[in-house]
């Protein structure tokens, strides 16, 4: 039995007033004086029956009278006995979302949210459905309707404490839109197998921040039955400041004279954020002296942070004057610079001037990610086959020898890259050992009085560096003389730019897996501008790119998956990745995918020959922790219900409305009071009858 207004209970301890009414002697209210007793001495009377109870069964049913009355104004009620209008229909059908991304790791938000899942569980009815799920990026069953029905109903809430034991916030970005459309599916799934009408709702437990994505459900058609009841938890400090990284910061590690950009966000009601960023160990302390940082509530600033200096292996950076510490730390992934060899065949002179290959030496000086070893080699010189075994990019400027052009066809079939710029007849032979270029037809051309480059294929590789429209304009480049190439001639290969006359100026021909390109124009000074231009250098580090590849990214998101093959650009051998908890990960021969990111920190990658190195942060959104309006829910489509509070009280006022419902519909109070006037009766009529007995008595001793 449960009580409504328990602490009228405590009324019941009036039942002891009967007890006193029945032990004090009442003392007579009148004295006669007897003249006969004038001369004796007074003395106190001799009490023989002052403690013993005369009518034990009246002091019963006065006791019992309180104790009826007490119990009635405590409204007692049995919630087990709530009545369901249709047998067997649930009233209410109910997915309940619980948020645990990384914004649910600040203060005082876990264990509310739990306890808020409890008194869902607890507020549920004996035919009510319930399932439990978490999300954070992607959503996680943790209890189905099925085993909330297999469950005895005392016993539901108790499943629902075991299941949230053991669980906490991960690291992971907050996906609302995925996870309410998951539960909606949920909802349909179950109501098209059971057949059974009821209400249905989705219950989202969550801090409700900015940083949350709701995208997909602007085009989501959200079921006109579902509502939603949005419970908020609310943190114990109102402002935020997190660290990421920037989009364009460095993030090789390698140049000790770099800086790196960083994105410190505050978020929340928190006046002027003050905090120091610098670079820190791995138990946390600075490593050099912080930065002091200011920023003012809800805004976001670009810090550049300077190395930690020569020598140093500082993989993280730090902030300190944060309350909530879970977003206070990025990593950066120190790497060695790769080298790769580059390739050059003809005359760095030619006649009076300097030729293509002068401009190659200069333009892979200061390679941010790369050290190049490049070497030249004249027409009549030796060439050395492992360099043509092991180049990366092959630039061939007059014509070769029938064993320098097989090596550079197999060097080319095996994935490398060689540019041909034509400056005589014998680049020409030599180009012809390639598949594709059997009948490549070349012609001496001038312009009058020059000519400019004005179609490119931006998406091609080569121009990949100018892919955004304000650096994509080549027509400041002035070109003097080249050399016209039939495209007909060349049936396997694809002109990705073109001079205004219309004739090719690059061509592209795949031959294996590498790449020939074809210049129609040279670079230096006697055929063009190219070199003296802004556009020389990117170029010829994006053909470098098309055999070595880009750069290996070192820095990931949380729950993204990482190309590992890539980074360390093997195919065969199985990897070993150790995370940053120490626990290794292994990854078999068939497998280029490592997606076990789930914690922020450096991975390292073994079993190759160079050991690699990658970083892996939380996702920026999450430290935007002001909260969003509720409203912008309701305008993407979602059904809110009346009764959402942004609190966990809304929960501890449905179980009492329910009680109070309860308590109203069974009425037990009336029967306890109508108890209790019976017994009023009949303690009236026994203690009538002992009255007259008292009188019947007295009256025999005055006889």
């Amino acid at each position: 039995m449960n009580f409504l207004a328990p602490i009228f209970l405590a009324g019941a301890a009036a039942v002891v007033l009967p007890v006193l009414f029945h032990l004090v002697r009442q003392s007579a209210r009148r004295r006669t004086l007897f003249s006969s007793l004038m001369f004796l001495k007074p003395a106190l009377p001799r009490l023989t029956r002052r403690n013993k109870i005369d009518h034990l069964l009246l002091l019963v049913l006065r006791g019992l009278i309180v104790v009826l009355l007490a119990t009635a104004f405590a409204r007692p009620f049995v919630r087990k006995a709530v009545v369901v209008p249709f047998a067997g229909t649930p009233v209410k059908r109910s997915v309940v979302l619980l948020d645990t991304s990384a914004s649910m790791q600040r203060e005082g938000l876990w264990g509310a949210a739990c306890r808020h899942v409890e008194a869902a569980a607890q507020s549920a009815g004996a035919n009510d459905d319930l399932a439990l799920c978490t999300f954070d990026e992607g959503i996680v069953s943790r209890m189905s309707f099925e085993e909330w029905r297999r469950t005895p109903v005392q016993n539901r809430p108790g499943l629902v404490r075991e299941r949230l034991a053991g669980l906490k916030p991960c690291w992971a970005a907050t996906r609302l839109d995925r996870a309410l459309i998951r539960a909606i599916e949920m909802l349909e799934l179950e109501g098209a197998d059971a057949g059974r009408a009821s209400a249905r709702e989705v219950v989202l437990v969550s801090d409700f921040v900015e940083g949350s994505v709701s995208d997909e459900l602007a085009g989501y058609n959200w079921p006109k039955d579902v509502r939603l009841v949005a419970h908020r938890i609310t943190p114990r400090n109102s402002w935020n400041v997190g660290i990421h990284l920037s989009a364009d910061t460095v993030s090789s590690g390698a140049r000790k004279d770099e800086v790196t950009k960083v994105r410190v966000i505050h978020a929340g009601m928190g006046g002027l954020g003050q905090v120091e960023i610098g670079w820190a160990d791995a138990n946390g302390r600075f490593m050099s002296a912080p930065i002091p940082v200011a920023v003012a509530e809800g805004r976001e600033r670009v810090i550049p942070v300077p190395a930690a200096g020569a020598g140093s292996k500082a993989e993280r950076l730090v902030i300190r004057g944060d309350a909530d510490e879970y977003d206070n730390v990025v990593y950066v992934a120190g790497q060695e610079r790769e080298t790769t060899r580059v390739v050059g065949i003809g005359r760095v002179t030619e006649g009076s001037g300097v030729g293509p290959l002068y401009f190659l030496e200069r333009a892979f000086a200061a390679a941010p990610r790369l050290a190049v070893e490049l070497k030249v080699f004249g027409p009549e010189a030796q060439i050395e086959s492992d360099w043509i075994g092991e180049a990366g990019l092959v630039v061939v400027t007059c014509g070769v020898e029938a064993g320098v052009a097989e090596l550079l066809r197999e060097r080319v079939m095996r994935g490398g890259t060689a540019i041909f710029v034509p400056l005589d007849a014998g680049v020409a032979g030599a180009l012809r050992e390639f598949p594709g270029c059997e009948r490549v037809v070349m012609e001496e051309s001038r312009f009058e009085p020059y000519g400019l480059v004005t179609e490119i294929d931006t998406g091609h590789p080569l121009f990949a560096p100018f892919a955004d429209a304000r650096f994509s304009d080549f027509t400041k480049v002035r070109f003097w003389k080249y050399r016209r190439i039939d495209p007909q001639t060349v049936p396997t290969g694809r002109v990705i730019a073109s001079f205004d006359n219309g004739d090719a100026a690059i061509i592209d021909v795949a031959v294996g897996s590498g790449r020939v390109l074809i210049f129609a124009a040279g670079w230096h000074p006697a055929d063009s501008q190219l070199a003296l231009s802004s556009k020389f250098v990117p170029m010829m580090h994006a053909a470098l790119e098309l055999s070595a590849g880009s750069a290996p990214e070192n820095r990931w998101r949380v729950g993204q998956p990482v190309p590992v093959r890539q980074l360390v650009r093997s195919n065969d051998g199985p990897l070993n990745i150790v995370k940053p908890d120490g626990r290794t990960v292994q990854l078999g021969d068939g497998e280029s995918i490592f997606s076990e990111t789930d914690l922020p920190g450096i991975y390292t990658v073994t079993g190759v020959k160079r050991e690699i190195r990658f970083a892996v942060n939380m996702d920026a959104a999450e430290s935007r922790t002001t909260p969003m309006q509720l409203d912008e829910l309701e305008r993407l489509g979602a059904r809110l219900a009346d009764t959402d509070r942004p609190s966990a009280v809304a929960s501890v006022n449905e179980v009492r409305q329910r009680d109070a419902d309860a308590e109203s519909r069974q009425g037990l109070w009336r029967w306890f009071i109508a108890a209790a006037l019976m017994i009023v009766f009949v303690e009236s009529v026994l203690a009538g009858r002992a009255a007259r007995a008292v009188v019947d008595r007295t009256a025999q001793v005055q006889l």
